[in-house]
């Protein structure tokens, strides 16, 4: 498991094309902002994976989190929030195929 701080407005990026942004935050929530392409599918991992009618395939989202609880990118990779204070840290298991890096990074231009 990677586990990464963020503050709000930061987020991290999941391979080439999900991008989940820390959109807001207070004493018992965590908003996060997620943009996927239509092909990726999102969900909160309480849903039944059996249900196709609980999964979202669009390309913007926003869902809130309570500590604890997790969001499922295409059945493969698990982004768990895990602490709340002045920072966000998010727990990411993800196949060692799947590149993360910070979205701050992108905005700088560097690899």
């Amino acid at each position: 498991m990677l586990v990464l701080s963020r503050k709000i407005g930061f987020g991290v990026m999941l391979g080439s094309d999900v991008q989940i942004t820390l959109n807001r935050s207070t004493s018992t929530q965590v908003t996060l902002w997620i943009k996927a392409p239509r092909n990726k599918s999102v969900r909160r991992s309480k849903l039944d994976p059996q249900t196709p009618s609980l999964e979202t395939k669009i390309s913007n989202l926003v869902l809130t989190l309570k500590v604890g609880e997790s969001l499922i990118v295409d059945e493969t990779t698990t982004l768990t929030i895990l602490k709340k204070g002045g920072s966000i840290r998010f727990g990411i298991n993800a196949p060692r195929d799947i590149r993360i890096r910070r979205t701050e990074l992108d905005d700088l231009n560097v690899a």
